[in-house]
């Protein structure tokens, strides 16, 4: 269980390693990286949101619930602190990880979630 949480952590890695190699691509491809993260989040929310219900897991919920309000603010303000609510969020699903019994389904969400996670600008700027 803990090795495919690890290999869905390598996401991040991916995102890094795609922007090292190809960085004349990314400025062309920022909207279409903006909206795979978009879907894949609202992705994870559904598939969540559905086995915490059906476990009846009330309160995990609520965790869930708390992540779409920090997407919401990372995208509508708070744009200083966008680094931060980025991690926050990703931290609210890797514990998502921990709640259901579906640790493979998770784990490839979560990396497919990481690696425009590791596209991001603002990670590189000096």
């Amino acid at each position: 269980m803990i090795y495919s949480l690890l290999i869905s952590l390598l996401g991040i890695l991916v995102g890094f390693g795609l922007r090292l190699i190809a960085p004349e691509e990314l400025e062309d491809s920022k909207k279409y990286i903006e909206v795979f993260q978009l879907v894949m989040f609202f992705i994870i929310f559904g598939v969540v949101s559905y086995y915490l219900i059906i476990l009846k897991n009330y309160i995990y919920f609520t965790f869930v619930f708390i992540a779409v309000l920090f997407y919401y603010f990372k995208k509508n303000g708070l744009k200083k602190k966008k680094p931060l609510l980025e991690v926050i969020i990703y931290g609210i699903i890797i514990l998502s990880y921990f709640l259901i019994n579906q640790a493979t389904l998770m784990a490839s969400l979560i990396f497919l979630y990481g690696v425009p996670l590791g596209l991001k600008d603002y990670y590189f700027k000096k």
